[in-house]
Order: structure tokens, then C-alpha cells, then sequence
């Protein structure tokens, strides 16, 4: 049973009740008059039932107006249902795009990391590289230092036998051009004394 109709009956009875305890007063005020008592009762009875009249009639349109009001209750109620309907798809549609953007993350971590590692490995060819190019710089210049003094001394060597020859021929007379001198130092001595 819906509350405001126990609300209107209570108020019925409360009414009732009160209505009851005046005339159990009034009877006693009264007295012994039986004839004017029956008059005062006929005009109570008929004054109670007109307020009872009246009273039935606002209990009439109380319920209706709440009623009335219940009908709008359940019009809200359904509206609110809809409306949380509506926010809890929205919710989960937050939700799935908060997932999405912490898998977005966690692939940016993992590509940042790869992209961190390709670097190191970059970073570790080119020392590579370098000591690679060093080294072949080094050897270089050790087979150039150990190469040049050989290659100096048989210039050398050759150019003192040619002058030798040269010095020989005039001695002996057969060569009637002019000794051409030869310096003593070579090409390839200029050419590492430059370096």
C-alpha cells in the first residue's frame, strides 16, 4: 500500500477519534434534555457529515494530485534511468579510450627503449669504426716507416753505383758527355720527408 494513502487514513481516524471525544463531552454538558439533546445531536450528525463531505472530497483530490505527482515520479525516474544510461555508456566509452591511451604509452615506451638501444648500437659501430680506421691509419704509417728506409737505402745504393759507373768512364775516357750530377737525395726520400 502506497504511504501517502496510510498518511490519509491516519489523518481519518485522528479525525474520527477527535470527533468521538466531542461528542462523549458534549453528551455529558448536555444532561437529561433528551429533546434539545436529539436536536443538538441531529445538527452535530449533519454538521460532521458535511465536514466529513468536505473532508472526503480533499482526500479525493489529494489523491489525485499525488497521483498526479506519482506519474511524474515515474516519468523522472524513467528519464533518470536513460540519463544514466546514457553516462554509463559514456563512462565505458572514457574507459576504453584510457585503455587505449596506456597501450599507445606502453608502445611509445617500447619503441622509445628500441630506438634507445639502436642508438647504443650505433654509437658502438661507429667507436668501432673509428678504432678500425685508426688502426689501419697506424699501419700505414708503420709499413710507410719500414718501407721508406729500405726503399732510401736502395736509391741510394743505385744512385752511388751510377756515379760510380759515371766516375769509372770518365777515368777510362770511353764517355765524351759531361757527368751529369744526382742528387743525394731521391724522390721517395722527399716524398716522406714531406709527411
Amino acid at each position: 500500500m502506497p504511504t501517502y494513502l496510510i498518511i490519509i487514513a491516519a489523518v481519518a481516524l485522528i479525525a474520527v477519534a477527535a470527533l468521538c471525544f466531542y461528542l462523549i463531552v458534549f453528551i455529558k454538558s448536555v444532561g437529561a434534555s433528551s429533546a434539545g439533546l436529539i436536536n443538538h445531536i441531529t445538527g452535530l450528525i449533519t454538521h460532521v457529515t458535511k465536514t466529513l463531505d468536505v473532508m472526503t472530497g480533499e482526500i479525493a483530490t489529494i489523491r489525485m494530485q499525488l497521483n498526479e505527482a506519482l506519474d511524474h515520479v515515474d516519468a523522472i525516474s524513467g528519464q533518470a534511468e536513460a540519463a544514466l544510461t546514457q553516462v554509463n555508456a559514456s563512462v565505458e566509452q572514457v574507459n576504453v579510450q584510457l585503455k587505449d591511451v596506456g597501450e599507445i604509452i606502453d608502445n611509445v615506451k617500447q619503441i622509445s627503449g628500441d630506438a634507445t638501444r639502436i642508438s647504443e648500437d650505433a654509437t658502438e659501430v661507429i667507436h668501432g669504426a673509428r678504432t678500425v680506421v685508426l688502426s689501419l691509419m697506424d699501419l700505414e704509417q708503420n709499413i710507410q716507416r719500414k718501407v721508406s728506409s729500405p726503399i732510401v737505402e736502395i736509391t741510394t745504393i743505385f744512385s752511388a753505383i751510377g756515379r760510380g759507373i759515371r766516375v769509372f768512364r770518365k777515368k777510362v775516357g770511353s764517355d765524351p758527355a759531361p757527368i751529369r750530377q744526382i742528387p743525394a737525395r731521391t724522390y721517395v726520400e722527399q716524398t716522406y720527408a714531406e709527411q
